[in-house]
């Protein structure tokens, strides 16, 4: 008999609260599950909340190489486009543009890399290849564009072909 996957679920109620909180709630939940453990981020599909602070903080948290960002909930009009959250055809207002996630609000930092839509489509392992292709040159936040429940279970599908390396995404992606 195959045994059922273990989940362990944190809320951490930090939407509101200043990057700073969100960022050590994120580091200690992260660091509190351990390194052979996956970890799936569960983040807001309209981009509210200190998204970059908890990113930063589970990176911290879990040691990670790197996360992969994909709040996608198309169910909702929520879409990821150029690695921006899109909803309905109009690009929402602050904090949508996933490449460049700052947790501070101050100074700047590399975008991260986008896998666009095509990508994803051409299946989980042609994306889990890409993915780990980005992450060896560097990369250590992976943006991906999705518009559909076939994109996101690729996206699912390929972190699972990763290790060391966690997910973020809203409702649609679990």
């Amino acid at each position: 008999p195959v045994e059922a996957p273990r989940v362990w679920a944190v809320d951490l109620n930090v939407r509101d609260s200043s990057p700073h909180l969100a960022r050590e709630a994120a580091r200690r939940a992260a660091r509190s599950v351990g390194k052979s453990r996956r970890i799936f981020l569960k983040v807001d599909s309209g981009g509210r909340g200190p998204i970059g602070a908890l990113v930063e903080g589970v990176l911290e948290g879990a040691g990670a190489r790197a996360i992969v960002i994909a709040p996608a909930h198309h169910c909702h009009s929520a879409v990821v486009v150029d690695g921006r959250i899109d909803h309905g055809g109009s690009v929402t207002g602050r904090h949508t543009d996933l490449t460049r996630l700052n947790p501070s609000g101050e100074g700047t930092r590399p975008p991260a890399f986008v896998i666009g839509r095509a990508i994803v489509l051409d299946g989980p392992d042609a994306l889990a290849r890409r993915i780990a292709k980005a992450i060896d040159d560097g990369a250590t936040r992976v943006v991906i564009d999705a518009d559909s429940d076939r994109c996101l279970a690729s996206i699912a599908s390929a972190w699972l072909r990763l290790d060391g390396v966690i997910l973020a995404g809203s409702g649609g992606a679990t």
